[in-house]
């Protein structure tokens, strides 16, 4: 092989090698709570090419049911409505109007409708309307696609939101805009095979956590293991609550890397060991 030619290929295999490593994921950086739920806090100085502080929860259904709480009329953090109903954790849940509180897409909790969507974002067939996550009577939970899932009243609880990430193992297509584009505190709700629900925070807009754009939480959805998977409401809103921790990732509306910047929200995702 010419000398030039060697060179080239081995100094190509380096710059390779140095971006494989940049990017890998140490997923073994988790700790088993009981024995159908881990908390994960997979370990990355830099991933898809920024700094991320990424946390989440996986919770098997043998153990943990799941629910929706909520206000109509008002504003409340996302762990305080997880302490009135004693709940071993929660995520911050849909879209809300952030003057007059109350979800702004379809909300239906123990049997009743709650909120309805708002007739801007039916008109926009906007994005948040793709998917909808869903709990039965028995308290399990899967994530569906949105449209026309007001009419299956099987579902106790439902709360549309989106966009759709993943739905049973292919990626979903993003219309590209900035919502999707840019890097964003988000938060999203996954399944895997075995239906095992996640809970997934990804912290922002500081410079020890840059967010991710839609894409890369894709991306990142998948090497967790999920095969389903929806987006909720992120930026300041971004909130994942653990009883016995308290909030564990970093909400970013007080501008500060700590656990206090809860933005209030009109509704959550509960995790409830039954």
């Amino acid at each position: 092989m010419p000398c030039r030619l060697f060179i080239l290929l081995f100094c190509w295999g380096l710059t390779h090698s140095c971006f494989a490593q940049e990017e890998a994921i140490n997923w073994f950086d988790q700790r088993p709570l009981t024995l159908h739920l881990v908390w994960g806090y997979p370990s990355v100085d830099s991933l898809y090419g920024t700094p991320q502080y990424i946390q989440y929860l996986k919770f098997g259904q043998e153990e943990y049911r799941f629910d929706l709480a909520w206000v109509s009329d008002s504003l409340v953090r996302t762990s305080d409505l997880a302490e009135r109903q004693e709940s071993t954790a929660a995520i911050n849940g849909g879209f809300f109007d952030m003057k007059a509180g109350g979800s702004v897409t379809y909300l239906r909790a123990d049997g009743q409708t709650i909120n309805d969507t708002g007739a801007s974002l039916v008109k926009q067939k906007n994005e948040i309307l793709e998917g909808a996550v869903v709990i039965n009577k028995q308290g399990r939970l899967q994530i569906r696609r949105g449209k026309r899932i007001q009419r299956k009243k099987r579902y106790e609880d439902v709360l549309v939101t989106g966009p759709l990430l993943l739905y049973r193992g292919k990626a979903e297509p993003l219309v590209d805009r900035a919502f999707n584009n840019d890097r964003h505190p988000r938060s999203c709700l996954c399944t895997d095979d075995q239906q095992n629900v996640y809970f997934i925070t990804v912290d922002g807009r500081h410079e020890q956590a840059a967010g991710m754009s839609l894409h890369d939480l894709t991306r990142f959805v998948q090497d967790l293991g999920c095969t389903t998977a929806i987006n909720l409401d992120g930026g300041g809103s971004t909130t994942l609550y653990l009883r016995s921790q308290g909030v564990i990732n970093h909400p970013s509306d007080n501008r500060q890397f700590d656990a206090e910047g809860e933005r209030p929200c009109a509704n959550a995702i509960l995790a409830i060991r039954r």
